[in-house]
């Protein structure tokens, strides 16, 4: 009997609902699929209730405009994994799209030379984020908090000067059209550039001495 006992004892123990859900709990894939799954919920919600939602164009056009989010995430990925947080983030997104504003509609300038500029201008403010905190050792919330207002700020001191002229400015470039509103095979230009960014990232992470794991302590 005491056998027999033990047997359902463990039995009880190996399928137990505690125990398996603790295990299910437990394993890595649990984090994202939640998230995930939540996402596709909301996605199928939406495509009932929501006339033409899930159509071919509206797909497209909500790709077109998560591009430029998408880049930023990229960027804060970088960030979060090595454990640091940037708050600046927003302000210098939206300095850096001023700064391809005026070099585009005020200045004239061809976009071979704007796109390297805006990037080296975000860089800059990147840096000094990066120079605050890994060589003076200042926490990452409160500098990129005092940061992003001092960004801020300056986006708010430089619109009045340049708003009326970026308004009325207009230049052509069938480049600046392409990446901006281009599509290939009805796919979106600059979700196709995310995507080669996306994958140069991912090597970075995964296949490169940058990307490697630190080594036990």
């Amino acid at each position: 009997m005491s056998s027999i006992a033990e047997t359902i004892q463990r039995v009880r123990y190996k399928w137990s609902l505690q125990r398996s859900l603790a295990e299910l709990l437990a394993k890595r894939w649990m984090e994202p699929i939640i998230p995930f799954t939540m996402m596709v919920a909301v996605i199928v919600f939406c495509g009932l209730a929501i006339p033409n939602y899930l159509s071919f164009s509206n797909i497209s056009e909500t790709f077109a405009q998560f591009a430029e989010f998408g880049f930023v995430v990229l960027a804060m990925t970088l960030v979060l994994t090595v454990g640091g947080i940037d708050l600046s983030v927003g302000a210098i997104f939206a300095l850096t799209d001023f700064v391809a504003l005026i070099l585009f509609n005020v200045y004239e300038l061809p976009v071979g030379a704007v796109i390297p500029l805006v990037l080296l201008s975000g860089a800059i403010m990147g840096a000094c984020n990066g120079l605050l905190i890994a060589y003076l050792k200042l926490g990452a919330f409160l500098t990129t908090l005092v940061t992003m207002i001092i960004f801020r700020a300056v986006f708010d001191l430089i619109t009045p000067y340049y708003a009326v002229e970026i308004a009325t400015g207009f230049q052509e470039s069938d480049l600046w059209t392409l990446i901006g509103e281009g599509t290939m095979a009805g796919i979106p230009v600059n979700i196709l550039l995310l995507v080669v960014v996306g994958f140069i990232a991912y090597i970075m992470l995964s296949r490169s001495r940058p990307g490697e794991p630190l080594p036990p302590a």
